[in-house]
């Protein structure tokens, strides 16, 4: 989900009550934010410091890297194109 709008349109509270109650609600279930300012992230992971699943990862302490779009090693080629054309 891509969450766009202007300074004061209530982007960050949306997402935040969105992804709590997502949580609460399928606490199985993974979220992940890309918040490039941090301020968001660090807001979220303090409400949600009870959450065992919580991973927070301070983007200047430690360099991760994701690709969204790599194939898993062991799945078939054609298993991810089926569900990348679910997904979309």
């Amino acid at each position: 989900m891509y969450v766009i709008g202007g300074t004061g349109a209530g982007k960050t509270s949306f997402l935040a009550t969105l992804i709590t109650r997502f949580m609460k609600s399928s606490p199985e279930s993974v979220v992940v934010l890309i918040d490039p300012n941090g301020d968001f992230a660090e807001q979220l992971a303090s409400e949600m410091a009870d959450c065992e699943k919580l991973i927070y990862v301070d983007p200047v302490q430690a360099t991760i890297a994701v690709n969204p779009l790599s194939i898993p090693d062991g799945i078939p080629r054609d298993q991810a194109e089926l569900v990348s054309r679910e997904v979309i």
